[in-house]
């Protein structure tokens, strides 16, 4: 969001051309050589043979900038690395043109010569370019700079010794009614942490003022917590010399700078308050009187995935050849507020994304999980919502799975609990037994709006019970009490049941967006489900999107943050 708002500002630069001696470059005195011959023609024509230099170990910017300005004076070579075994060997008789921070004396002369790190500069010596800029965004500019401007230019417009230095004009001069001399985020409790670097990039990249951070400081910026306030609550005062961010929860401080940053705020010293604008609580679906707590969410609102939460891992595996999963752009992207999974064919193979899973990074015990999602209905499609058993903290000697939702036939959707047991001394499958689904009947309508308008699709699940909601309707409910056991053990005779306290283990987020054809399992398996595979007719990509994802609990839930093997703590 933050690239964002920074195309959004109007890049204005100012050039000021400062001109040196071929000897003296810390010098401002025009070479005045009577002598030489004044060159006239466009700049191009004069270094179209020489060599692009980047650094060895250069940035990504750093090498698209090379590739940019090799491409313009020469697309039939490629630019080289400036590698030398020791400052000996560096040349002093080639002709180059450096990009970026090179090993060459003049690359880091004209680098360390730039005051702010969206500033550049085109020097112009005996047989080199110089382009230099502190930061990738400031480098790009440069390469557009220098070739839409100076390679046009007339070559007597950049003698020997010119250094064409182009300020970049800020969006702001300063911050809520500070200068933007000695800023500092102080901030209350290490949990704002986060926020207040947010803040401190943002103002760094706006202003081009480095701002300190400190935990508990006297900053003439303050973030804190406020327990006076309503939880969701925020509100930032300009004061004399002096700003403060006070609100009621972590989140709710995060909403604001998050605000701060997206429409560009900080230019005027007017008050900002405001509301996090997810639910901290929500009424119990089954039990309207009681109150649940927002604990965990994304919103995806970033340009990719919170890996605090979330990896792409193959989850969903099966007798289907043809389909290959990836986490190529082409099937799973983050962008505008969601994630968006696809599937698509080429020849006779399908692709997808990887398993969208929270494994080894968060489960939970107890609670209400919901998302909002537009789900595919196109003929053929497999799309799941399903959660497995986290392994750290399995307590019986089978492994669960429940598939909130998951599609094998027109108009329908399934719930299912499934336990599956393995053979630790062959690795494989022994033994796998399921509930029978429970089924919610679409009509043509309501089946098309699945895939064509977004819907809330609820988890609930108590001591006793799990259930599957649609916008906020309970749709299927299993009882997890011994007494609905539905599977015998393994080896044991016909009636011996296993229990049902598997469904009582945390569970970890699992999303796919598969499709069925004649070699998926309930294609090969259910003569019902064959009609529901792909045709030539399926149209591709199959799209699953998905706005938000929320959990709620009351105080028998549990959070388990298992990236780092402990409780969660939830939101604050």
């Amino acid at each position: 969001m933050l690239a964002l708002l920074l195309v959004l500002c109007t890049l204005v630069l100012c050039a000021c051309t400062i001109t040196y001696p071929v000897d003296a470059p810390d010098t401002t005195e025009q070479p005045t050589d009577t002598d030489t011959p004044v060159l006239h023609g466009p700049v191009l024509s004069y270094i179209s043979d020489y060599t692009v230099i980047y650094p060895t170990r250069a940035t990504n910017g750093e090498k698209d900038a090379a590739m940019r300005v090799m491409n313009a004076i020469d697309n039939s070579r490629r630019p080289e690395v400036d590698y030398i075994s020791n400052k000996e060997e560096i040349p002093h008789n080639n002709r180059e043109i450096l990009i970026g921070n090179t090993n060459r004396t003049a690359s880091q002369t004209a680098i360390a010569a730039l005051n702010k790190d969206r500033d550049f500069s085109v020097s112009f010596n005996k047989d080199e370019v110089v382009i230099a800029a502190k930061t990738d965004a400031a480098l790009a500019d440069a390469v557009t700079y220098f070739l839409g401007t100076v390679l046009t230019a007339d070559i007597s417009h950049y003698s020997v010794g010119t250094v064409d230095t182009q300020l970049y004009s800020y969006p702001l001069s300063g911050f809520f009614g500070l200068s933007l001399d000695a800023l500092e985020i102080s901030y209350s409790t290490k949990e704002l942490e986060p926020a207040a670097k947010s803040l401190q990039t943002y103002i760094h990249d706006v202003t081009g003022a480095d701002a300190k951070l400190s935990l508990g400081g006297n900053g003439n910026i303050l973030l804190s917590l406020d327990d006076t306030m309503d939880r969701a609550k925020y509100r930032l005062e300009p004061q004399d010399k002096k700003v403060t961010l006070r609100a009621g929860t972590i989140v709710a401080t995060n909403e604001a700078v998050q605000r701060i940053i997206t429409k560009g705020l900080g230019g005027a010293a007017i008050a900002l308050e405001g509301k996090f604008s997810t639910p901290l609580t929500m009424k119990d679906i089954k039990n309207p009187d009681k109150e649940l707590n927002l604990v965990w969410f994304d919103e995806f609102d970033g340009t990719g995935l919170n890996g605090d939460y979330w990896s792409l891992t193959d989850r969903m595996y099966g007798d289907n050849k043809k389909m290959f999963t990836t986490t190529d752009s082409k099937v799973f992207e983050v962008k505008n507020g969601e994630v968006v999974m696809r599937t698509y064919k080429d020849g006779d193979k399908y692709y997808t994304n990887k398993t969208l899973t929270t494994m080894g990074r968060m489960s939970f015990q107890y609670g209400y999980l919901e998302m909002y999602a537009k789900v595919p209905t196109a003929r053929g499609a497999f799309p799941s919502f399903w959660l497995q058993f986290a392994p750290s903290h399995r307590t019986v000697d089978y492994m669960t799975e429940v598939d909130v939702f998951e599609i094998f036939d027109w108009n329908k959707m399934e719930f299912t609990t499934h336990k599956w047991y393995f053979n630790k001394t062959m690795g494989k499958e022994e033994h796998h037994c399921w509930n029978d689904p429970k089924t919610t009947v679409y009509t043509d309508v309501d089946w098309e709006s699945l895939s064509e308008d977004y819907h809330l699709y609820g988890f609930g699940w108590t001591q006793t019970e799990m259930y599957f909601t649609v916008d906020g309707k309970v749709c299927a409910t299993v009882d997890i009490t011994n007494r609905k056991d539905f599977c015998q053990g393994v080896g044991k005779p016909a009636g011996s049941l296993t229990g049902m306290e598997g469904f009582q283990n945390p569970l970890f987020i699992n999303f796919n967006n598969w499709v069925h054809d004649q070699a998926s399992y309930r294609t090969k398996t259910k003569p019902e489900d064959r009609q529901w595979k792909v045709t030539d007719s399926t149209e591709y990509p199959i799209e699953y999107s998905i706005a938000w994802i929320r959990l709620y609990q009351d105080e028998t839930g549990v959070l388990w943050d298992d990236l780092n093997g402990k409780i969660s703590e939830g939101i604050k």
